[in-house]
């Protein structure tokens, strides 16, 4: 007989990885100008 239950099944659901992909997105688009800032900051100290 078939075992329909998928018991020990492991792994991320598509929602999931949306919300992680979209967390990964915002920290990158607030990290990007600050670090745009520090290298246009260090370029003037040279």
């Amino acid at each position: 007989m078939l075992n329909l239950k998928n018991e020990g099944q492991r792994g991320f659901t598509l929602v999931e990885l949306v919300v992680v992909i979209a967390i990964l997105g915002i920290l990158a688009a607030t990290a990007v100008p600050m670090v745009n800032n520090f290298l246009e900051s260090s370029k003037g100290q040279a």
